[in-house]
């Protein structure tokens, strides 16, 4: 019962130290400290494909050979739609062999070639239809799946900035309105710490080997917005 009865005093003091209204001249530290959120959305304008195909051969350099012809193939599109090569990554790639189970056994159809590579596609608001030409493109090429297409903001050094702006306006608003209920004024910034609350996509898209596209379905790819958002902890010394 002590024990309880000395965690909750502790608990009452940490919280006078946030919020200040003492005016002893005694007391070295009044100050109060506030959270602030900006949050700021915009259209993503690229996007980010993930792409998989696997070839089975008897043997693993056959595998192989049809796996190189798959990702000719998508480099190919690539150069077609003014797609720089450098915005082509591989992700995964193995070499195994494939296996399937008849009637309770194991067995060998052969070698398995499969990789992964992830597209980045930029200027998909100013270049319009250029993201579904290419997933038309893609998914009519033999064995390959469309995983999972993501949307981002190519250039976002002004979104933060503006992001932190309205965090700190928040943070500035809240303190001024403790200060008056405490019947003080606000005095300087303390100290300032960011926990950048990083961007949160919402769109999202995602295809299996079992979906097919068809020309033409994909005409407009409905992107939906991004947030920036900062949250940010002010602490203003109090008059």
């Amino acid at each position: 019962m002590k024990r309880m009865t000395m965690y909750a005093v502790g608990m009452a003091l940490m919280g006078l130290s946030l919020v200040s209204c003492s005016t002893s001249s005694g007391e070295k530290q009044n100050t109060v400290a506030v959270m602030g959120t900006g949050t700021v959305k915009a259209q993503p304008d690229m996007a980010q494909i993930n792409v998989s195909f696997a070839h089975t051969a008897s043997t693993t350099q056959e595998a192989k050979k049809l796996a190189d012809q798959t990702l000719k193939a998508i480099t190919k599109i690539l150069q077609e739609e003014k797609i720089d090569i450098k915005n082509l990554k591989t992700t995964a790639l193995s070499y195994q062999a494939d296996y399937e189970y008849r009637n309770g056994r194991r067995v060998l159809l052969g070698q398995s070639a499969q990789q992964n590579v992830e597209i980045t596609v930029r200027n998909i608001v100013k270049v319009g239809g250029r993201l579904s030409t290419l997933l038309d493109k893609l998914a009519a090429i033999s064995n390959v799946e469309l995983n999972e297409i993501s949307f981002d903001i190519d250039q976002k050094t002004e979104l933060f900035k503006k992001s932190r702006e309205l965090a700190y306006r928040k943070a500035h608003e809240k303190a001024e309105q403790y200060a008056a209920l405490c019947g003080r004024k606000l005095g300087k910034v303390v100290t300032v710490v960011e926990n950048s609350g990083g961007e949160v996509s919402s769109a999202l898209l995602s295809n299996r080997a079992n979906v097919e596209y068809k020309a033409n379905d994909m005409a407009t790819v409905p992107t939906g917005q991004n947030e920036i958002s900062t949250d940010v902890q002010v602490v203003f010394s109090l008059k």
